[in-house]
């Protein structure tokens, strides 16, 4: 009967020590890193929406639709924390666009990374929760109509 009882232990064990081990970091990383990645993920971003970060500006607004939050997540077992960012942060962005095209949009303003509860408004960088096997990117955005 012990002897059933220790077989319980060694997963219950290894279990407490993997939610010991786990990890959930901010890290920051530039824009212009992730977007010149674009080309070689299978969602591509279009040049059919724009996409205005932090406070950019932009044209007039003629019409604005609704904010939309895309969270998108990737593994990281075989990458480090920028790559795998990057791939979460184009997923993101590309699921904006998609959004926008939807709706009729022709661009997302005012784009803000979110990182828990906490959102970052950043013309220059984005915000990604990145664990020991998960990164994840959430991004924030304004469908709107410009005049162009």
């Amino acid at each position: 009967m012990k002897t059933r009882y220790r077989w319980l232990l060694v997963p219950l064990m290894c279990s407490v020590v993997s939610v010991a081990m786990a990890r959930n970091d901010r890290v920051v990383f530039p824009l212009q890193d992730a977007l010149a990645r674009n080309g070689s993920f299978k969602d591509n971003l279009g040049d059919d929406v724009a996409l205005y970060f932090g406070d950019q500006e932009t044209p007039k607004v003629l019409k604005a639709f609704m904010i939309w939050t895309f969270t998108r997540k990737t593994s990281r077992l075989t990458s480090d924390d920028k790559d795998a960012c990057e791939v979460a942060f184009i997923s993101a962005a590309y699921a904006l666009q998609e959004r926008a095209r939807q709706d009729g949009a022709n661009a997302v303003i005012n784009i803000r990374s979110v990182y828990q509860d906490t959102e970052t408004n950043s013309e220059k960088e984005y915000v990604c929760g990145s664990g020991n096997v998960v990164a994840s990117v959430i991004l924030k955005g304004t469908l709107v109509k410009l005049v162009k």
